[in-house]
């Protein structure tokens, strides 16, 4: 917003008449376009000022806090509005008491921040808001609409006893690094959205006892992330471990319950997907596992149809198969066979291919020969391959027609 300039040359007098010459300045930017530093005051005072500046000077202005703000066991009666501020310096409201609707649009959080054992009766608006630091929601309650639209989450971010009792919207949200819900409470009218949010560094939600509506669609999730000493031990502080087990499958079961969502919505091909990133967790997992039977299995499902989401992969299995297990057959009756380059003998060998292929033909009869006993074991285990890659390139295909 624009601002004439001779309200601009009046902001001084209004300044000095409130008496906040020594604690409020401002700049002019292009556009005669303001931007407001505040420095020096106490947190009562600190929240005058910025409603000073939004009711006498200019309602949308960028303002500078270069003050602490601090408020412990504090109960707000009132509707605060704290956009459009950048916080320099500690904010803290700690077992505070909103009842009013509390509006944090377009706020950059660039210190200590915590809303610790605080509870917001009313709406809590956080859209567009960036915090530089990881914030302190511990056994936070949200009675009413919380709605972090657009926020970004540049540091670790830990959601932990934090109350969810209404609708929660992190729609568009980013979270730069690790993200973790935890151990938290929801009601039974509780929504909670991540539409279109992104998780860097992927996302724990494995105990957050969302047992209410969830949103995932079109989310953006960092399948396999780099960090992950919060998912390993709570702790929101970084850890160097020798071992990452445990936060294996606690982002495991996220993307189960994340497919889950997806599967009571009736949306299949999402579903699929997350079930893939289940999967592709797990055989992480179980890389250094005694049982190769299992390792062996998620192998297979993997490379056949990387676990039901790709037909193209089922069909080179299954051809690939084919051509290993072919070339074994003829390798069983060798010294009958000698090579021709020929079109001829090329065409015969193709023929034969396709009967090795071919899982309901069982009297094959290469280049005439009838007998080959050990050939006919490797026939029946490769039969059994080939149908297993029919399978898999059927369940893949059939993503696109579940309901």
């Amino acid at each position: 917003m624009t601002i004439p300039q001779e309200h601009i040359d009046n902001f001084p007098k209004l300044i000095s008449d409130k008496g906040l010459s020594s604690d409020v300045s401002f700049q002019k930017l292009e556009n005669n376009k303001i931007k407001f530093s505040i420095s020096n005051l106490q947190s009562d005072k600190l929240i005058e000022a910025i409603d000073f500046v939004r009711s006498e000077l200019c309602a949308d202005s960028k303002i500078e806090i270069n003050s602490d703000l601090t408020f412990n066991e504090r109960s707000f009666d009132r509707e605060i509005n704290l956009s459009n501020c950048i916080f320099n310096n500690k904010f803290l409201f700690r077992k505070c008491i909103f009842k009013k609707n509390v509006w944090f649009k377009s706020t950059q959080f660039l210190s200590t921040t915590s809303f610790k054992g605080s509870f917001f009766e009313r709406k809590v608006r956080f859209h567009f808001s960036e915090f530089n630091t990881s914030v302190i929601f511990e056994n936070t309650v949200f009675k009413d609409l919380a709605d972090f639209y657009y926020a970004n989450f540049y540091e670790t971010q830990q959601f932990h006893l934090t109350d969810f009792l209404s609708v929660t919207i992190f729609s568009n949200v980013t979270f730069h690094k690790q993200a973790q819900f935890l151990y938290n409470k929801v009601s039974f009218q509780s929504i909670i959205s991540f539409e279109s949010a992104a998780f860097n560094q992927s996302l724990d939600i494995s105990r957050a006892n969302f047992w209410c509506k969830l949103s995932f669609w079109n989310v953006e999730i960092e399948k396999f992330p780099l960090e992950m000493w919060l998912y390993q031990t709570d702790d929101i502080r970084p850890k160097k471990l020798d071992s990452f087990d445990e936060a294996r499958k606690r982002i495991r079961e996220s993307y189960r319950i994340i497919k889950n969502e997806f599967t009571k919505e009736g949306n299949s091909i999402e579903s699929l997907q997350y079930y893939s990133y289940e999967m592709g967790m797990y055989e992480k997992e179980i890389e250094n596992e005694k049982k190769i039977e299992n390792r062996l299995l998620v192998w297979l499902n993997k490379k056949s149809n990387n676990f039901g989401t790709s037909w193209k992969n089922g069909i080179v299995f299954t051809l690939l198969t084919t051509l290993l297990f072919y070339l074994l057959f003829l390798l069983t009756f060798s010294p009958d066979l000698y090579f021709e380059c020929s079109w001829e003998a090329f065409s015969m060998t193709i023929k034969h291919f396709f009967e090795f292929l071919n899982v309901a033909k069982w009297d094959i009869k290469p280049f005439g020969i009838e007998n080959y006993s050990w050939g006919y074991i490797v026939l029946f285990i490769g039969r059994l391959f080939i149908a297993y890659g029919y399978y898999q390139t059927v369940q893949a295909f059939r993503k696109y027609g579940r309901k």
